[in-house]
């Protein structure tokens, strides 16, 4: 027999979760439709695509033994033509660590819509 239940709907992309507290997590740091997570620079004037990637050598703790190695990340080269073509690292998803290291390799982090940018023009369409 169908049961009924109580459920959350994203406000920002509609996906239904089952409990409140996991429905807020999503919206906070997962749904890749809220402000505080899209980048704005993506609808900016300034912003320029790439294809283009650059390597970044990580060193970490191997999860199967428990021992430090060293492995490769690719990251995709954004730019910012405001900025005299500043290379832009979208962190949504990453880790501290890999934020850091980007940071490290000459890379600016780019501003959430909801942390904004002084700099933001919106692209003409």
């Amino acid at each position: 027999m169908m049961k009924r239940v109580t459920a959350f709907r994203c406000s920002f992309c509609g996906k239904v979760l089952l409990t409140e507290r996991g429905c807020a997590a999503h919206e906070e740091k997962f749904c890749s439709k809220s402000p505080n997570n899209l980048a704005a620079c993506y609808s900016c004037k300034w912003y320029q695509y790439t294809d283009k990637f650059t390597t970044i050598t990580r060193e970490g703790m191997h999860p199967m033994t428990g021992h430090e190695y060293q492995y490769q990340k690719d990251i995709q080269i954004n730019i910012c033509l405001k900025y005299n073509n500043a290379k832009m690292f979208n962190s949504f998803h990453a880790s501290e660590e890999l934020v850091e290291d980007a940071e490290n390799n000459g890379f600016r982090i780019m501003p959430t819509i909801q942390e904004g940018c002084l700099d933001y023009q919106k692209k003409e369409e």
